[in-house]
């Protein structure tokens, strides 16, 4: 992905999500999907046209729904896992 582009964290989890992984987590294949980015891309522009009603919405309510969702797909990103590591005892570390 370009330097751009804002997106990339749930990129990454959409093509863990599209990974087929054996039982140890080890990614076996990947099957290549580019309508599902295309589609949510669309989607962040056409809401361009829908500006006076999303202002509509109060930003707590914004705030909150941005926050679950950062929170939500956390615990699947790599560089967080190996965060964690950093606080764990030796002895639960993955071998």
């Amino acid at each position: 992905l370009p330097w751009l582009v804002a997106s990339t964290v749930p990129c990454i989890i959409h093509l863990q999500a599209l990974a087929e992984t054996d039982r140890h987590g080890n990614i076996l294949s990947v099957q290549e999907n580019r309508l599902t980015l295309l589609f949510s891309h669309l989607l962040v522009g056409l809401s361009m046209l829908f500006l006076n009603t999303l202002k509509l919405i109060p930003m707590p309510v914004l705030y909150g729904v941005f926050l679950f969702m950062g929170l939500a797909s956390l615990p699947k990103i790599q560089f967080w896992q190996r965060l964690l590591l950093f606080i764990k005892q030796p002895g639960v570390w993955p071998s």
